[in-house]
């Protein structure tokens, strides 16, 4: 479902002008933010090992996603995560796990989208992924080793400041 609609919300994508595009991945950003706020102090049931709701629920999850990530390219993994902590009853860990997952084929899809339509700037885009690609396992190893609503709030103020640098083009 996430590759499906991630292709659906890529098409979408291209079509859209830049500045709508990124007032509307602004606002994402914000309310995923304070979803993700809301959730640090209000009180959930322990996380289990065990998903809350049957695999068809994360079709829906995945189609949800798949669109978020094909519209604005990282949507994906950041709209599943706080839904498998908050819905599905998973860690803060497994569900960023689970997230990124969903994203690679999402990713993949939505890449070659947006490459079609040439919307990818490759001098620039190669060396992005390749440094990502060198520096993924240390930021998997902090965030093993931080405690999980530390972790929560760490991801809350990096999108309120991925927000506000978009939002002033910083």
């Amino acid at each position: 479902m996430g590759f499906c609609f991630a292709w659906i919300g890529s098409i979408w994508a291209v079509g859209i002008d830049a500045q709508s595009m990124r007032a509307g991945f602004v606002a994402f950003l914000v309310a995923l933010s304070a979803y993700n706020l809301v959730r640090m102090f209000t009180s959930n049931p322990p996380a289990t090992a065990q998903m809350r709701y049957s695999w068809h629920w994360l079709g829906v999850l995945g189609a949800a996603s798949g669109t978020m990530g094909g519209l604005f390219g990282v949507g994906g993994a950041v709209v599943a995560t706080p839904v498998l902590t908050s819905v599905f009853g998973t860690t803060q860990v497994v569900a960023q796990g689970l997230s990124l997952a969903l994203a690679l084929p999402s990713t993949g899809v939505t890449l070659v989208t947006y490459a079609v339509h040439h919307q990818v700037d490759w001098m620039i885009g190669v060396p992005l992924a390749i440094g990502g690609l060198l520096s993924i396992s240390w930021g998997v190893k902090i965030a093993h080793a931080m405690p999980e609503r530390l972790l929560r709030g760490l991801f809350c103020g990096f999108l309120v400041l991925c927000a506000v640098m978009l939002a002033f083009k910083v």
